[in-house]
């Protein structure tokens, strides 16, 4: 899933093709709809249409807290994923 995610990302101004998306993470249509949902709490749409921001925005806005308390804070599960991501990038 996080494949689809960084393909999500990587592809922000393009229409969503829910086949190519389900092909890439190895599902059929309709259980890459539940899986993407479960793992993100979000529709494919409602991720979508979440305004991106920057990775080092969330960085330093999350300086210093746990994950915990970024779950707790104003932090969305997806920009908590993006963190995590970006901190552990060499």
């Amino acid at each position: 899933m996080v494949d689809v995610l960084q393909y999500l990302e990587d592809h922000l101004e393009e229409s969503l093709n829910i086949k190519l998306l389900a092909d890439m993470a190895g599902y059929s249509e309709y259980h890459f709809i539940r899986k993407f949902k479960s793992y993100t709490n979000e529709t494919v749409m409602e991720y979508k249409r979440t305004d991106y921001v920057e990775p080092d925005q969330l960085i330093t806005q999350s300086a210093g807290k746990t994950v915990e308390e970024m779950l707790l804070g104003k932090e969305s599960a997806r920009e908590v994923h993006i963190i995590l991501h970006e901190l552990k990038e060499p």
